[in-house]
């Protein structure tokens, strides 16, 4: 492997895991906004989609360019398609926290209902998953 392949790969996967943690915490408040019905918190979630758009276009951009530019092949190439998929499934996820978040402005003013799911509790431990 060539040494520009191997850093702009370090790169890609330096960008995928800081998206992933932004995502997991927009996930988290958007949970915790729902249960509480801070629209403080759903606040922070949409204000945060937005730059999210933007990385995840980066790191559309960046995927393209390193196959264009350094036609990786074997395991190069398939790191480099996970990571186009795994981007495409954090947008997905980004894009339910959103929803989540947006609903709370429609409960504004409704009193609470309490939770029959922990979902707080599911989330940690999906999260605990992939750090095993």
């Amino acid at each position: 492997m060539s040494v520009p392949l191997q850093h702009d790969l370090k790169q890609l996967q330096r960008h995928i895991l800081d998206r992933a943690a932004f995502v997991e915490s927009a996930v988290e408040k958007a949970i915790q906004s729902l249960q509480t019905q801070s629209v403080d918190l759903a606040r922070q979630v949409l204000a945060g989609n937005c730059s999210q758009d933007q990385t995840d276009n980066y790191l559309e951009e960046e995927c393209v360019r390193i196959l264009a530019l350094r036609q990786p092949v074997a395991s190069d190439l398939r790191r480099i398609i996970v990571i186009m998929k795994i981007n495409t499934d954090l947008d997905r996820i980004a894009e339910l926290a959103v929803n989540i978040a947006e609903r709370v402005f429609c409960l504004d003013g409704l009193s609470p209902v309490p939770p029959c799911i922990d979902w707080t509790h599911r989330w940690r431990a999906f999260g605990d998953m992939g750090n095993t």
